[in-house]
């Protein structure tokens, strides 16, 4: 169940945390193309899109009578892309891991940007996404070290939602700024990023 959805569009960031009877990925998708002009194209990158564009896949086939349109771009199993359609504006999600087969944390210390945050990953349910108290204990991390670093990095108590997003936002600008890179490289090469959906490519 996606309890978290955080975004950049139009160098500004946006997060949509879990409530009750809403909705995030609609909201979420809903909010992108409020952001778009008439006829307007983007594309957003998602580190993993085989992770998260399951999600979305998902929602938009069980959902027929939603407004929106979706087409896909699938190869031997795996999503390098996800195109989402309302009226004259376009939503493409493109898998930024196809750029470059690492993980977050590999690539944030590769080109020496904002380190990715730990998580306590066994942690989370349904049943405490509001939990607010001490840091969760060092068995729902990764690792211990993940777990210690955790602990210095909160000064007061544990809020699960605001440490969430916060996490979220720290991805997703981890990837908003290696993909600058990436595009600032292939642009001294007159390649485009947007015809390209790996790095073979």
């Amino acid at each position: 169940m996606p309890f978290c959805v955080c975004f950049f569009v139009k160098n500004n960031s946006y997060a949509f945390y879990y409530e009750k009877n809403n909705d995030i990925v609609l909201e979420s998708i809903n909010k992108i193309f409020s952001l778009l002009k008439k006829k307007e194209n983007i594309q957003i990158y998602v580190h993993k899109l085989d992770f998260d564009g399951i999600f979305l896949i998902n929602y938009f086939s069980n959902y027929s009578n939603l407004k929106y349109k979706f087409d896909t771009f699938i190869r031997e199993n795996s999503i390098y892309s996800i195109k989402i359609q309302f009226e004259s504006k376009t939503i493409e999600f493109k898998c930024s891991k196809k750029f470059l087969p690492l993980s977050l944390k590999e690539i944030s210390i590769f080109f020496n940007l904002s380190p990715k945050l730990p998580f306590p990953y066994k942690f989370v349910s349904s049943d405490n996404l509001n939990y607010i108290g001490d840091v969760p204990d060092k068995t729902y991390f990764n690792d211990e070290k993940a777990w210690e670093l955790c602990r210095t990095l909160q000064n007061s108590e544990f809020d699960l939602k605001k440490y969430t997003i916060k996490y979220c936002l720290q991805d997703v600008t981890i990837t908003k700024d290696f993909m600058q890179i990436i595009q600032q490289i292939v642009k001294k090469f007159n390649i485009s990023l947007l015809d390209s959906y790996s790095t073979p490519a």
